[in-house]
């Protein structure tokens, strides 16, 4: 608040102005168990356990190329779900390891969701607990099968 008094400028705090320092963004990961085919196209953050893995495939290209593919069952305590890495992301998923997935998305195959990181996505090793102690396992999104009603 600005006052005049004569000629001197006073400027005091007023209590009602508002702040206009940026406001810096907090992480809050995506649950698994909330995740539906309704977050198609949404970019995800995620913290998840690796349950099991399930399929590791390495195929050789003619270009000399090599693609390591990985699904992995990963989950939180509210569900699980399918996880597909690719290459070097592929060597990080190792049951019993808690992952931190940045820039994932839900894609469906056959009707079934998997998770996916995008080209500017990372699946990395994450230290810190993930806030559960256990994983549900009962609650398996990627056994749902959907099907798209015309």
């Amino acid at each position: 608040m600005l006052l005049f008094y004569g000629s001197k400028k006073v400027l005091r705090p007023s209590s009602s102005l508002i702040s206009l320092a940026p406001q810096v963004p907090t992480f809050m990961p995506t649950k698994i168990g909330e995740i539906s085919p309704s977050f198609l196209g949404r970019l995800l953050d995620v913290i998840a356990q690796v349950v099991k893995v399930h399929i590791t495939v390495e195929q050789s290209h003619a270009d000399g190329r090599r693609i390591r593919v990985t699904e992995a069952l990963i989950g939180d305590d509210t569900g699980c779900i399918i996880l597909v890495a690719r290459n070097d992301e592929a060597g990080l998923v190792q049951p019993g390891l808690t992952v931190s997935l940045s820039n994932a998305r839900v894609q469906m195959f056959e009707g079934h969701m998997r998770l996916y990181t995008t080209q500017w996505g990372t699946i990395s090793s994450s230290s810190d607990q993930a806030g559960f102690s256990v994983v549900n396992q009962q609650n398996n999104i990627s056994a749902l099968e959907y099907e798209q009603v015309p």
